[in-house]
């Protein structure tokens, strides 16, 4: 179905990148936004994080809406960061704080 990880766990600024990759045939179901929201309760509440990061590229517009639905917010843009089917395009860093979340 897929897999969620989270990686470079910073314990003295409390943070942690988060990762997601679904298959296509498992998408729009629901599965990515639990899967977050799983990992995400158990970073903030078991783990002491403050602040989760993910990093998308720009022509991935289900993941953007995904993470906006979530109440991820956008902190900034990557330019010109990844190279995609020849072409370098923006990658956008979207994070959320432990106070800000929903769960």
């Amino acid at each position: 179905m897929g897999w969620i990880s989270y990686f470079h766990l910073n314990r003295h600024n409390r943070s942690a990148g988060l990762e997601i990759v679904i298959d296509p045939d498992e998408r729009r179901n629901g599965l990515a936004a639990k899967a977050v929201e799983i990992l995400c309760r158990h970073l903030f509440k078991n783990q002491g994080l403050n602040k989760v990061i993910f990093q998308v590229a720009e022509p991935n517009d289900a993941a953007i809406a995904l993470l906006e639905k979530l109440g991820m917010k956008r902190d900034g843009t990557l330019r010109r960061h990844y190279f995609i089917d020849g072409e370098y395009q923006d990658g956008y860093i979207y994070t959320m704080l432990n106070h800000e979340s929903p769960w």
